[in-house]
């Protein structure tokens, strides 16, 4: 689920990169980050890769892909 969760999310950004700019063409980079940042967790947990790192586990894992990219997507969609 999280790799079709991110498959979506990156058909979204590539598809209608206009939803991540404001009227004046400004971006939030920080929101952009976390949205960045859930799809390569998405992906990682996606396809079954489990980082030995504890760290790297708990950032690239399934609690941390679905907040960022529900999250950022929420966050992009109730600005616009």
């Amino acid at each position: 689920m999280s790799f079709f969760l991110a498959l979506a999310v990156t058909f979204w950004v590539l598809a209608v990169p206009t939803d991540f700019a404001g009227p004046e063409g400004d971006v939030d980079h920080r929101a952009l980050l976390a949205l960045m940042w859930g799809l390569a967790a998405g992906y990682t947990h996606g396809v079954g890769f489990i980082p030995r790192n504890r760290i790297l586990r708990v950032l690239l894992g399934p609690l941390a892909a679905w907040g960022l990219l529900v999250g950022g997507g929420w966050w992009f969609l109730a600005r616009g």
